[in-house]
């Protein structure tokens, strides 16, 4: 997972709020997206190829 780690290290050695509150903001974003390709991938194991046909 890129930039998983440098970002959470990121987060723990900011001392601004603000800038902690964004970066938190970025590292979720990243984690749906992750989430979401794993879940197509997912669907194609079962047997869903429906995102794929498209």
């Amino acid at each position: 997972m890129t930039g998983f780690a440098e970002l959470r290290d990121q987060i723990n050695q900011t001392t601004d709020p603000q800038e902690r509150e964004l970066l938190k903001q970025q590292f979720e974003m990243m984690h749906q997206a992750a989430d979401e390709e794993s879940k197509k991938f997912e669907d194609l194991i079962r047997g869903d190829w429906s995102d794929w046909n498209e």
